[in-house]
């Protein structure tokens, strides 16, 4: 599985939030990704400023797996 992870509305938001903010709650945002991937044996590989790119090695009939590693 690939995902990609990107911050709706991220673009208003940085421009309403001091930098400082911005970059403390995109970074406690991917820490807390990066945490719950790590559960599942994988990590972010590409960061994308407002985003991120992952390799989920799951299986095809994983899907409820990764549905709910998604959701968390």
């Amino acid at each position: 599985w690939l995902l990609l992870a990107d911050i709706e509305g991220f673009t208003p938001f940085s421009q309403s939030h001091p930098p400082a903010e911005v970059a403390r709650r995109v970074g406690g945002w991917i820490a807390a990704c990066s945490a719950r991937f790590a559960v599942e044996g994988t990590e972010i590989q590409v960061f994308l400023g407002d985003g991120f790119l992952s390799f989920l090695p799951l299986r095809a009939d994983a899907t409820p797996r990764f549905v709910r590693l998604v959701a968390a």
